[in-house]
Order: structure tokens, then sequence, then C-alpha cells
């Protein structure tokens, strides 16, 4: 790829006072044309909002809306519910596994490259100077080791607030690396890609915290998110999603997975 576009997304907050998220994650997306993948994407994630509007929306909600006698909290309920769905891998449950694994089968049908890396957070404080001099590293190292030298890259990273007493810019550093053109931090509700950086990274973070008895499978909530889990493995050559590996795949996927130790 020349010119690929990177979609970056991050786990949580490196800060563990503030998450109590054992893991903090960097994911990198890399694909070379993501203008017709884009558009399957948000027509499952319009066909997914939906069937959630017609269970959730009342009959005399939709009366009310149809002869226009709404009021405004009634009418912005409306409007948010309409909205295509957004994929979180924190919102996974079994009534909606299956559209989540429609979502990651039609990525599949694209060539990608996805890499992860992971770090415990007890070690953040030994290595870098706080949450977003963490995130900004690991997503420049995560960029150099991802991106080839003839690549010239667009990034859009997931939007992350930076401290207001951080001089130190996501942008500047990824821009000093020579492989990348431009940078931009979006909200992810409009980004279909980085939904799927998301769900990726956050079935890698699942899948550790399960390894390593940190995450129990009792609830309906964490037997849907595993069976994500178990699903993608599937479609990865049984690789299992908490160990270091590499799987590629050069006429569909790459994907790795790195704990920094």
């Amino acid at each position: 790829m020349k010119h690929p576009f990177v979609f970056i997304d991050e786990s949580g907050t490196a800060d563990s006072h503030k998450n109590p998220q054992p893991y903090f994650g960097v994911g990198f997306l890399k694909v070379e044309n993501p203008t017709e993948l884009s558009k399957r994407l948000l027509n499952i994630g319009c066909n997914a909002k939906s069937k959630a509007v017609q269970k959730r929306a009342s009959q005399e909600l939709r009366e009310k809306l149809l002869s226009g006698q709404i009021n405004n909290a009634e009418l912005n309920f409306f409007l948010q519910m309409s909205r295509h769905h957004e994929y979180h891998f924190a919102e996974v449950n079994t009534q909606i596994s299956e559209d989540y694994i429609k979502f990651i089968d039609t990525f599949f049908d694209y060539k990608f490259h996805f890499c992860a890396i992971l770090i415990d957070k007890k070690l953040v404080g030994s290595r870098y100077r706080g949450y977003w001099d963490s995130y900004v590293n690991i997503a420049k190292l995560i960029c150099d080791k991802n991106l080839k030298n003839i690549e010239k890259a667009t990034i859009i990273a997931d939007y992350m607030n930076a401290p207001k007493n951080s001089h130190l810019s996501l942008e500047k550093v990824l821009l000093n690396s020579g492989k990348i053109n431009n940078v931009i931090r979006l909200q992810s509700n409009g980004v279909p890609l980085l939904q799927i950086c998301d769900l990726f990274l956050g079935a890698t973070v699942f899948a550790h915290k399960v390894a390593n008895n940190l995450q129990n499978l009792n609830s309906d909530y964490s037997k849907a998110k595993n069976r994500i889990v178990d699903y993608l493995q599937d479609r990865l050559g049984g690789n299992l999603l908490h160990n270091n590996f590499t799987y590629n795949d050069k006429k569909t996927c790459y994907f790795s997975v790195w704990k920094m130790i």
C-alpha cells in the first residue's frame, strides 16, 4: 500500500487511578481504500439501529411522531435511536452479538493489516510520564513497526483528550516519522473503521483478562463478549488473542498481537 489509511484506537486510559482495567492497549488498522468498505459497514450499522428502534420505540411514540404531537424530550430520544448503530466491544451483549459477528464478517471480505500493542498498567509509570505520554509513544511505536518506508499514510485516530498542561502533540510526533502525510483525531461514532479497530482491540484485551484470571465468564454479557473472541480467533486460524502472535495471510489479512513486558 503506497497511500494507506490508518485507524488508531486505544483501550481505556493508561492512568490506573482513573480506570481499573489492568491493561492499556493501542490498536492500528491499515487499509488501502476505505470508501466502499465504510459504506457497507455503515449500512450494517443502520440496519442494526433500525431493529433497535423497532424494539425500543413504543407504538404510542411512533404515532405521536406521525401526528406531530410529540414533545422535545420524546423527539430527541427518537432521533438518537434512529442514528446508525455505533459498534463498541464494551457494549456487546447476547441480543446483538449476531450483528457484531456480521459486522466483523463483512470486514474480512477486504484485505487489511491490524496490530495491537498491550502494556500492563503497572509498567506504565516506570516507562512513561503519564497516560498521554504512554498513548503518544505507543502510537508512534506501532506506526513505526507497521508502516513501510515507501508508504505515506493518512492517520485517523480516535479522539482522546490531551492533558491541558501537556505540550506533547500526537500529530507532531507522528508526522515526524516521515511515513505519515496527515493526522486527524475524530470521534468514532461516524467512522466505522475506528469501530472495527475498537472491536479487535477490545477482544484482544478481553482475551488477556480471561487468560490471566482477571475476568470471569459468569454473566451473559461476558459470555457474549467471549463468543466474539472465539469467533475472531477462528477467523485467524485458531490463534489465541491472549498470546503474542502474527497471522499473515497475504491474500486476506495481517493480524498481530504484541504484549509489552
